[in-house]
Formats: structure tokens, C-alpha cells, sequence
């Protein structure tokens, strides 16, 4: 395993994907975009190239632009413990319930906790995951509730106007 600056990193990766797309967020990390057929081999060359701490694998659904976005963000800890490099990994899908993409749990063994939630939440499959069913919600739950065309059909069952109201007379 090798290891190189994240912005090196992000670099290679667009040598051995020439699809990748490559920008700098706006708090400085790079970020790759890749093809969705490329997801599993950026993934697997990013951990070959030191990215050995994945610390969060989600999802953001754009109702508007009819799409959704896998979204890894990956580090290097060094043998210290120290956060080294970084980078932001993501792939496209459509707006659509049941879109999957390759598992990357054989490559980060916590994306099995990240692609269970990503699953029930916004509806995505994982190909390939060894134990994907829902980890928030109940099994036979019909929906993915942070899609942003989500409704829940259930009445407001909040807090009611008067028991507000009582509760701030009593603290008067």
C-alpha cells in the first residue's frame, strides 16, 4: 500500500478513470466524481493507495435535478492514528428506488453499516452485500424516508398547541 497526498490520489485516479471528474470543495477537499460502472474500481484503487479509513458512505437525493449521489468520504490514518489524506469519492444514479451499485464492503468492511442505512433511507441497493436489509426502519416499512420526495402519510402526532402553552405558563 502506497501512500500519496490526497490531491496525488485524486490525480491517479483520473489516469486510471479517464471519466473522473475532479474539482476542490469548498472546504478543501478533493472531490472525484466517477461514472457508476467505475465506482467499485475507484474504491478499490483508492484503498490500494493508502485510503485505508472510510468515514462515511451516504447519499443526497436532488428531486430537481432527478438524481441521486453515493457519496464516500475517505481518509489515510497513518500508524500513529493521525488523519492524513483525504477525498471525497461519489458517483451518480436517477431518481429512482431500487437503483443499486456494487457493494464496497469487501473493501471497507464499516461500509456494510453505511450501505444498510443508504439502502433504507433513500432506497438504494448494494450488489454483492452480504447482509442488506433495513437497519433503521421496520422490515416491511414501504418507503425511504431522506428522498426528498418523501410523505409521510401518518397524522402530526407532535405536541399539541395547548400542551406548549401550558408548559410555558408553568415555567412563567
Amino acid at each position: 500500500m502506497t501512500s500519496q497526498p490526497a490531491g496525488a490520489v485524486a490525480r491517479a485516479l483520473k489516469e486510471r478513470f479517464s471519466d473522473l471528474v475532479l474539482e476542490e470543495s469548498v472546504d478543501g477537499w478533493p472531490v472525484a466524481t466517477v461514472p457508476r460502472p467505475a465506482w467499485a474500481g475507484a474504491c478499490r484503487k483508492a484503498r490500494e493507495m493508502g485510503l485505508n479509513f472510510l468515514a462515511s458512505l451516504t447519499a443526497v437525493h436532488y428531486v430537481d435535478d432527478k438524481e441521486m449521489h453515493v457519496v464516500a468520504h475517505l481518509y489515510r490514518i497513518d500508524r500513529e492514528g493521525r488523519l492524513q489524506d483525504r477525498l471525497v469519492l461519489k458517483t451518480r444514479l436517477p431518481d429512482a428506488v431500487g437503483e443499486s451499485l456494487p457493494s464496497v464492503a469487501s473493501i471497507w468492511p464499516a461500509a456494510s453499516w453505511h450501505e444498510r442505512e443508504v439502502y433504507d433511507m433513500f432506497g438504494i441497493t448494494f450488489e454483492g452485500h452480504p447482509d442488506l436489509r433495513r437497519i433503521l426502519m421496520e422490515a416491511d416499512f414501504d418507503a425511504h424516508p431522506l428522498r426528498k420526495d418523501f410523505v409521510d402519510r401518518k397524522p402530526n402526532l407532535g405536541v399539541s398547541r395547548q400542551t406548549l402553552a401550558k408548559d410555558a405558563a408553568s415555567k412563567r
